[in-house]
Order: structure tokens, then sequence, then C-alpha cells
């Protein structure tokens, strides 16, 4: 499950 890139998110996102 992908998570959308909220950033600061519960899990660690791609955002990073």
């Amino acid at each position: 499950m992908v998570q959308p890139p909220l950033g600061r998110g519960p899990l660690p996102s791609v955002d990073e």
C-alpha cells in the first residue's frame, strides 16, 4: 500500500 505524499506521515513516505 503506497501512502500519499503527506511528507510527515505515520509511515516513512518516499517524500524524504
